[in-house]
């Protein structure tokens, strides 16, 4: 599920502390009232999950904003399973055509890209990446005390980064948070 992606990028980040996705999900009340909140979370809202799934106000706005005939949605899955087609609906819907050259590469792409688990190899280097000066050294913000120190700081966030498959979603859990969206999911339609 996304959610349970978001979760682990979170945890991937240094933004989410609890470990456990059903764990997080249960601390949402809390997290709401700015309790058991990560302490470098920004925003707080991003551990919100649930929130982060409720897209049929969000279409709704953009309904009423540019009208209906003006707004194309398209399903996430429906590019894994048919990305020539959802493309094909994006250039109809633009106007375009639907024939370029290379547009067979950029569906190639499309299908090969993979949300890729990441997890980091030490917090400790994460924590010493996250602090908000160093933060700025490695955007570029501030200039690096020491030449090549920002450099050296993108080179640890890169070389912290391990790629692991994600623990499965409980099935149960699964089942709970279908339910739980199901009402969500037919506004949606």
């Amino acid at each position: 599920s996304w959610l349970h992606s978001l979760h682990s990028h979170l945890l991937f980040t240094g933004d989410e502390d609890l470990t456990n996705f059903e764990t997080a999900l249960e601390a949402e009340a809390d997290r709401q009232q700015g309790r058991r909140l990560p302490a470098y979370t920004i925003p707080a809202v991003a551990t919100q999950y649930r929130r982060h799934v409720c897209y049929a106000d969000q279409v709704q706005r953009y309904f009423d904003a540019f009208g209906r005939e003006r707004v194309l949605v398209l399903i996430n899955d429906d590019f894994r399973t048919d990305a020539r087609g959802q493309l094909d609906r994006v250039f109809a819907f633009l106007g375009v055509s639907v024939d370029f050259p290379g547009k067979d590469d950029v569906i190639d792409a499309s299908q090969r890209a993979r949300n890729s688990n990441r997890t980091v190899r030490s917090a400790a280097v994460r924590r010493f990446v996250n602090q908000p000066r160093n933060r700025r050294v490695l955007e570029g913000a501030d200039p690096a005390p020491v030449p090549g120190f920002g450099v050296t700081l993108r080179a640890l966030r890169r070389g912290n980064i391990v790629y692991t498959p994600r623990a499965p979603l409980p099935d149960a859990l699964r089942e709970q948070l279908q339910r739980e969206f199901a009402p969500e999911v037919r506004r949606l339609e």
